[in-house]
C-alpha cells in the first residue's frame, strides 16, 4: 500500500469465502495477516501458503472466538509472532440454512449470537486496550444488508445476530472514536460463497435480476471495501455501515 504504514491484522474465520478474499487482499497491500479458523485448518493453511508464495506474511491460528480465553490466547500468539494487532476484521459466522420459526429453538439463535456478536465483543475486549495505548486501531465487522432491509424468510437467527452486530459497532464507534479507534461494518448482499450453496439457482437468478448491477457480489468485492476502511482514505469514517450489494438496498 503506497505511502501507508502496514499493519498486523487479525481476520476471524479467515478460512471462509469472504475471510479468505480479505486475507489475500490485505496481504497484497503489504499487511501481515493472522488467518483465524475453528475447524477448517486445511483451508486456513492453504490461504497462508498462497499468501506466502506471493511474498506476503501470514499465519493460521485456531481459536473459538465465542470463548474469551481462546481469543486472549489467539492475540498473545499473534503478537508474539507479528507484534501488536492493529486491526481486526470479524468475519466469523456459523453455517446457516433457512429454518421456519415453528422449528426454531432459542439455542439456534444463541449459536449465531455467540459467534457473531459475542465473538466481536471478545475481540474488541482484547484488542481495544492495545489500540488505546497506541491511540489508533480499527475494527471491521462483516454484517448484512438484511439488518436494515426486508429480511429473507426463515432467516430470523441470522438477521437477529447481524442486527445486533451492527448495533454493537455503532456503540463502540461512539465510545472509542475519541481514542482514535474506528469501528465500521461492511454489509454484503447475497455473495457467491458456500453460505448460499443451499439456495436454488432460481433464487439466485431472481436476486440478480432485482439488483441494479445485475450480479451477485464476489468475495473480493467485500474484501476491497474492507481494505478501503483500513486505509488512510477512510481515516474520517467510523460508525458506518457500507453496503456492498450492487444497489439492492439504497438508504
Amino acid at each position: 500500500m503506497p505511502n501507508e504504514a502496514t499493519k498486523a491484522i487479525l481476520i476471524t474465520r479467515g478460512s471462509g469465502g469472504i475471510g479468505t478474499a480479505t486475507a489475500r487482499r490485505l496481504a497484497s497491500d503489504g499487511h501481515t495477516v493472522v488467518v483465524n479458523y475453528l475447524h477448517a485448518a486445511e483451508k486456513a493453511e492453504q490461504v497462508v501458503m498462497q499468501i506466502t508464495q506471493a511474498g506476503g506474511q501470514a499465519m493460521a491460528m485456531q481459536a473459538n472466538v465465542a470463548r474469551l480465553d481462546e481469543v486472549e490466547a489467539l492475540f498473545a500468539a499473534a503478537e508474539k509472532a507479528f507484534g501488536p494487532i492493529e486491526a481486526v476484521v470479524h468475519c466469523a459466522a456459523p453455517s446457516n440454512v433457512p429454518l421456519p420459526f415453528d422449528d426454531l429453538e432459542w439455542e439456534s439463535i444463541q449459536e449465531q449470537l455467540d459467534v457473531q456478536v459475542k465473538g466481536a465483543f471478545n475481540c474488541a475486549k482484547v484488542a481495544l486496550p492495545r489500540m488505546i495505548e497506541a491511540q489508533s486501531g480499527a475494527l471491521v465487522f462483516i454484517g448484512s444488508i438484511y439488518a436494515d432491509n426486508v429480511p429473507p424468510t426463515q432467516q430470523m437467527r441470522y438477521v437477529v445476530a447481524k442486527s445486533a452486530l451492527a448495533a454493537l459497532a455503532r456503540c463502540l464507534a461512539v465510545e472509542y472514536g475519541p481514542k482514535g479507534i474506528q469501528v465500521n461494518v461492511v454489509a454484503p448482499g447475497m455473495t457467491q460463497t458456500d453460505m448460499i450453496a443451499h439456495l436454488p439457482d432460481k433464487v439466485k437468478m431472481l436476486t440478480r435480476m432485482q439488483t441494479p448491477l445485475r450480479r451477485l457480489a464476489e468475495p473480493v468485492d467485500i474484501a476491497n471495501v474492507v481494505a478501503f476502511l483500513l486505509s488512510l482514505g477512510a481515516r474520517h469514517i467510523t460508525g458506518e455501515t457500507i453496503r456492498v450489494c450492487g444497489g439492492a438496498v439504497m438508504l
